[in-house]
Formats: structure tokens, C-alpha cells, sequence
């Protein structure tokens, strides 16, 4: 079975990708190749490479409609021909969107979201296909998104031919229109004077305010066709103390107030939101919603609670009280997320921890990385929790650890005998290109986690030391700050 990760190479063909991959080479070696480069690591030909160039140029005149932007082959060389006001990323992004948006695979399914067909025959027909090509297709879609139970199913009486729980659906169309259209697509219907009304009293982004027109989108089109989201209880009364802060679903109230039992619908437009757009709680909103988590006797709760304690014992400590309260209003976000849905979250929607990197990056963190993984399959086995998110949660884990290790500050001592002015000199360098809350400078050479001088201190011999005895060699402070930057690097991912 495919990985939920490559879901979105389904609307992509083989040449599309290439071509893709091809952009991508350009932008990222600075818009110029040698064609023999690009041989080598596309494993194409020079006649294929001109093909594609062609085709590019035709993609980029019929789609963008900038004679600015087009690629040429000259002397040997490829080049991207890009102005400055344009972003590279906006036409990879754009000319995807284009390829996948005229795939069979997304018109399949976006015909099967919209309408209902009472046979494969007849969905055929208006895709001017083959019932039997159709067939093909309909499996590798089924395979694709195995991890969301989606089946289809056929007959005049069905409901609908996605077989597939509600909550499913509308998360896999968020994640597939999201993946696809980026933002660059406006749907219809969507309200556009209470989105005006939610970015004023939110003050939102315009990539959030995109986020949420989609999510609209979804739930009005579900809705109108009379499909409704039931929440457990348990489940309403966790949400019900993120929308007691604040309710998203206020400033959109014409989208469910035509429908009966909005009740449920408003509390997932809630959830689903936060779920899927970082930060529409504010820092102080995170803290006091998780506060009203803690105080409330639910299983969800506690479980999330027992969950952050047993994790600060085992590994950390005690969690310093705001943060905890932040902790807990993920670990609770998540948690309903799992036993709401259960689905394994897509790759594209969630970065998720790469034990290779931890590996590569320090053998010790990779082994503490074990533990913690050993410690969340047990938990979730004791209070009889979804496993199929285990990367998603563990990234979430890694991230309440890693919080803790990088608040502690790195320490510098700084000790340059040639001149009185030169210690001081350094420690304004160092300022001056590192945040002071990551970087901080100590007088108490024993707590140092690096020092620096321009001379040997023989009894610190174990500690991280640099030699500095030149202040105007470029060269020597590249070295200094590379240093500095990889020891930040290890507080942020250390374990």
C-alpha cells in the first residue's frame, strides 16, 4: 500500500513530476544548469530536455501569462529566466496546482463530492471514459487513501458513492484542495463579509483566512448536502472549552444557521480549524484554555493530564506551571483528534520526526528518542488509545521535551588578554547575530558551555573552548559563529 505521504504524486504523471523536478533544479542551482548536469540527475536525454522545456514555456504562457518568465537552452546551458518580482516557489506551486487539477484522479473525486452517480457507467460517460479505465483508476484512488477507510459504493438509493465516515471526508478533501490548491483557488460561497469580520477581530493572515475559506467550503457543501458531523460527549465537552474561549463559528453564523442541530457542526468547525491552522489561539488564550483542561473531569482530560505528568517524571521533571497548561492544550487538541478521527495524519500536513536526523545528529538522542517511543506505545496500550499516529505523537512529544532543553540558555565565557576592549568586542559580535534568550555570556567559567580565549585554560581542559587570538580574521569569526549556530542546533533537537 502507498504511503499516506506520497498521496499527491496519485495526480501527478510521471512527466509532470519530471518536469516538476526539473524547475526545481533550476531554482535551486540559481536558475542556470548545464544540460549535461541535468541529464545526469533526471536521467533523461538532451532531446527530452528540450521537450520539456517547450512544454514548460507553453504551461507558463497559457497559466501565468508573463512572456517575463520562460526557460531557454543556450551554449550548453539551461536557463530559468525568472524577474525579480517573481517568486520561483509561486510558479513550481502554480504549474503543480495546474497538472493536478487536470488529472483524472482529482476530477474522479471532486465529481463524486459534488454529485452522486448511480454507476460507474454513467460517472464515465461525463469524464468521457471507459468504465473499465474508470474502474482502474477508482482502485488506485481506494489504495491511495486506504488509511481513510474511503470505498466506493454505487445504486440509485445511495447517499452518497464516498463510503467513508463524515469526519474522514471532509478531513481528506481539506487535505487534498489544501495539498493541490495552496491557497490559489477561491471557492464559491464562501462568505466573504464575515471573513473580513474574523480577520479583524482575529487578526489573521491572509494564508490562515485562505485555510479557513476551504474548511468552509467543505462544511457548507457537506451541509447543504445533508450530511451532519455527531460528536460523542465525552468529545463536545473538550472542544466546548476551546470555543468557550473564543468561537470561531460566531463569525460564521449563515453557514450553519440554516441547519438544524448546529450544535455539533459549530463545535467541530472549532476543532477541525485549530487542528489544522497553527496559532489561532494566542499564547495567553493556550495557557487559559489549557487551565480550564486541567480542571475538567472528562477521561479525554485526565488521560491527557496523566499523560503529560507520567511524561515529566519519567524524563524531565516538573513542568514549569504556563507551560505545562500550553502542553496540555496540544496533548488534549491531538488526543481528540485520535479518538475522534483515527486516521493516520498525511506527511504533507505534519512534519514529522526524522529518526535518521536525531541519529546523524547525536547517537545519544537518538537512543533517548527509543525510550521516549517505547514510553508513548505504552501509555497508549495502558489507556486503550489510537496508534496509528505514533509519528504525529511522538513528533508533539518531542517537541513538549525539546521546549524544556531549549529554554535553558547557552552560556559563554569570554576571556582576551592581548586588550582590555577585546572581550567586550566579542560579546557584541556574538550579540549582534545571536538572540540574546538562546545566547547569554557568564562571568563563572564553570557554568560556561563554551569558552572562548586567546588563551589555554588548563584546568577547563573538558570543556568546549575555542581559540580567538586574532579579532580582525574574518575567517576566525565564521569559524566562531558556525559553532556557536551547531550548538544551538543540538540544544534545539537534543532529547
Amino acid at each position: 500500500m502507498q504511503k499516506v505521504g506520497e498521496n499527491m504524486n496519485l495526480f501527478l504523471s510521471a512527466k509532470e513530476e519530471a518536469k516538476l523536478k526539473m524547475l526545481k533544479e533550476l531554482i535551486f542551482n540559481d536558475k542556470i544548469v548545464l544540460a549535461s548536469a541535468l541529464k545526469e540527475n533526471l536521467e533523461i536525454s538532451e532531446r527530452t530536455i528540450e521537450r520539456y522545456i517547450a512544454e514548460i514555456n507553453e504551461d507558463i504562457a497559457a497559466h501565468l501569462e508573463n512572456d517575463d518568465i520562460y526557460i531557454e537552452k543556450t551554449s550548453g546551458r539551461v536557463i530559468f529566466h525568472l524577474p525579480k518580482s517573481s517568486s520561483p516557489q509561486y510558479v513550481i506551486d502554480y504549474l503543480k496546482m495546474i497538472y493536478m487539477e487536470n488529472s483524472l484522479e482529482y476530477n474522479i473525486l471532486e465529481c463524486l463530492f459534488k454529485e452522486k452517480y448511480a454507476s460507474v457507467s454513467v460517472l464515465a460517460e461525463k469524464l468521457y471514459i471507459t468504465p473499465s479505465s474508470l474502474y482502474k483508476k477508482i482502485y488506485q484512488i481506494e489504495e491511495t487513501f486506504n488509511s481513510f477507510g474511503l470505498k466506493f459504493i454505487w445504486g440509485e438509493n445511495v447517499r452518497s458513492n464516498l463510503a467513508i465516515q463524515e469526519k474522514k471526508l471532509r478531513y481528506l478533501y481539506y487535505y487534498l484542495y489544501w495539498n493541490i490548491f495552496k491557497g490559489f483557488r477561491k471557492f464559491p460561497g464562501i462568505p466573504t463579509k464575515e471573513i473580513m469580520t474574523i480577520q479583524q477581530a482575529v487578526a489573521l493572515n491572509p494564508v490562515k483566512l485562505k485555510q479557513l475559506e476551504y474548511i468552509l467550503y467543505i462544511i457548507k457543501q457537506r451541509l447543504v448536502s445533508g450530511h451532519r458531523v455527531e460528536l460523542p460527549n465525552e468529545i463536545k465537552e473538550v472542544i466546548r472549552i476551546f470555543s468557550q474561549k473564543k468561537d470561531l463559528s460566531v463569525h460564521f453564523i449563515s453557514v450553519f444557521n440554516n441547519y438544524p442541530e448546529q450544535s455539533d457542526e459549530r463545535l467541530y468547525f472549532n476543532h477541525f480549524a485549530r487542528i489544522v491552522i497553527s496559532e489561532l489561539d494566542t499564547e495567553s488564550e493556550r495557557i487559559e484554555i489549557g487551565k480550564s483542561l486541567a480542571a475538567c473531569a472528562n477521561r479525554l482530560t485526565d488521560t491527557a493530564n496523566k499523560f503529560l505528568i507520567e511524561l515529566g517524571e519519567r524524563f524531565n521533571g516538573e513542568f514549569l506551571s504556563d507551560d505545562y497548561y500550553e502542553k496540555l492544550y496540544y496533548v488534549t487538541l491531538f488526543l481528540v483528534f485520535d479518538v475522534s478521527i483515527d486516521i493516520e495524519v498525511p506527511d504533507d500536513l505534519v512534519m514529522k520526526p526524522d529518526s535518521s536526523f536525531f541519529e546523524k545528529m547525536s547517537p545519544e538522542n537518538y537512543k533517548t528518542l527509543a525510550k521516549l517511543k517505547n514510553f508513548y506505545l505504552q501509555f497508549v496500550s495502558l489507556e486503550n488509545l489510537p496508534t496509528k499516529n505514533i509519528d504525529v505523537s511522538m513528533l508533539i512529544v518531542s517537541n513538549l521535551i525539546n521546549s524544556e532543553h531549549s529554554r535553558k540558555p547557552f552560556l559563554i565565557y569570554v576571556e582576551f588578554t592581548a586588550s582590555i576592549t577585546g572581550g567586550n568586542m566579542i560579546k557584541r559580535k556574538i550579540s549582534h547575530v545571536f538572540n540574546e534568550a538562546n545566547v547569554q555570556f557568564t562571568n563563572d567559567i564553570r557554568r560556561a558551555d563554551l569558552i572562548i580565549s586567546d588563551t589555554v585554560v588548563e584546568h577547563f581542559v573538558e570543556k568546549e573552548y575555542y581559540y580567538m587570538d586574532v579579532l580582525t580574521d574574518k575567517n576566525r569569526w565564521e569559524k566562531l559563529f558556525e559553532l556557536i549556530q551547531n550548538k544551538l542546533m543540538s540544544i534545539t533537537f537534543h532529547l
